[in-house]
């Protein structure tokens, strides 16, 4: 009876024992390191399980084997962690269980050793394969799409392919719905819940944003709950708002999916299947791009809106009377100023003229664009020569 005591109250503590990392790591990344977006870093997640299972396995090094598996309780605390998602949960099991197995001195040396050595280089592996980025600051800022007060210690993710990632939602009929089948379209996609007090505020913006660009057939709104199915309806039934309607049917495998921790988050998912990827692209500049990409290809209807300008890339076609005819460029291209010596992409383009324009105390215009005069290619890339037009009533040229 003694012993069966003892080991209930082993067997409790190593339990427990995973709470002992999941805080420590937690308040280290949160105070003292200051990394970025920790909560969707895999790695994160996976030294928290192996190395509270370790402690665990310390704790219990002589209880009987048959009551191990209960220690697999201590899993729950992939919950709040949102790890529980294929095949990322496999992972989670096997360090878990690698954690346990070092410390059971009734396998042989050379196994343990083994089994750390997988761990260790798989470790490794998540490690390196998503972006490290220290904060300086508790908040980080971007300015031309540099990083302002970070250090990026490293990044391998950088070329890798941008197309949308596959993956199934629950629409309001209870159909499977994928965004690819979307293509063709320039798709904004919000991620929120109606527990989340930030996505409910900015709710009435986003709103607007969609009746604002309500006559373009060729901008879809998206918006994708990360919540119960319960919930999701209530809301749906008492706000009714508009556009498609979406549920993640696994939350945990939809924020690493789209790679995003936080919410209200948002993309863009370009016509060509392409999404801005690692980019939060908020309602204030959604105004921008959506106008680029979705409205011009509908004979150059404006937006009602007075807070927002219309962004228009126009190729000029005369030099002569500035006769030009609307483009939609590709987001990877650059833009450089006629006199300029730097060239840079779309977004930055757009943040470093409005940020200027807000600095200056100007009023925004109506009618923002940029005059394409030449371009150029260099290696794989295409540089806009050109610069900026503006106007409060829409333009027929340039001059």
């Amino acid at each position: 009876m003694k012993n069966v005591i003892t080991t209930t109250i082993k067997i409790t503590a190593g339990i427990f024992a995973i709470l002992i990392p999941f805080y420590l790591v937690i308040h280290i990344l949160d105070n003292l390191v200051f990394i970025q977006d920790y909560p969707s870093l895999k790695w994160v997640q996976l030294l928290i399980i192996a190395s509270g299972f370790y402690i665990s396995g310390i704790i219990n090094s002589k209880t009987p084997l048959q009551w191990i598996p209960l220690l697999y309780i201590s899993l729950l605390v992939c919950v709040p962690m949102r790890s529980i998602y294929f095949p990322f949960f496999i992972f989670v099991i096997l360090f878990a269980t690698i954690g346990l197995f070092i410390t059971r001195k009734e396998f042989e040396k050379k196994y343990r050793l083994l089994s750390f050595c997988v761990l260790i280089a798989l470790f490794g592996y998540f490690l390196l394969s998503q972006p490290l980025i220290i904060r300086k600051t508790k908040e980080i800022s971007y300015h031309n799409d540099e990083l302002q007060n970070a250090i990026v210690l490293w990044d391998f993710t950088k070329g890798k392919s941008d197309m949308l990632p596959k993956h199934t939602f629950k629409d309001v009929n209870n159909n499977d719905f994928q965004l690819q089948s979307l293509k063709g379209k320039t798709v904004y996609v919000t991620f929120w819940a109606t527990w989340c007090k930030p996505c409910i505020k900015e709710k009435p913006a986003l709103e607007k944003l969609k009746n604002d660009f309500k006559d373009s057939a060729n901008i879809v709104f998206v918006d994708i709950a990360l919540d119960g199915e319960k919930q999701w309806r209530n809301y749906l039934e008492k706000n009714n708002p508009t556009g498609i309607q979406l549920l993640s049917k696994n939350e945990a495998k939809t924020r690493a999916l789209f790679e995003f921790a936080g919410i209200p988050y948002a993309i863009i998912i370009y016509p060509d299947g392409r999404y801005s990827k690692g980019t939060d692209i908020r309602i204030s500049m959604a105004y921008n791009l959506l106008s680029e990409n979705g409205l011009l290809s509908d004979s150059g209807k404006s937006i009602d809106n007075e807070n927002h300008s219309i962004f228009l890339f126009a190729k000029i076609t005369d030099n002569t009377s500035k006769d030009f005819m609307i483009v939609i460029p590709d987001t990877t291209d650059y833009y450089k100023y006629q006199n300029g010596n730097e060239a840079i992409k779309l977004l930055s383009l757009l943040d470093a003229f409005y940020s200027e324009m807000v600095e200056s105390g100007i009023k925004i215009p109506r009618y923002v664009y940029f005059g394409i005069e030449n371009t150029i290619q260099r290696n794989d890339s295409t540089i806009n020569v050109g610069y900026f037009k503006t106007s409060d009533v829409e333009l027929k040229s340039l001059k």
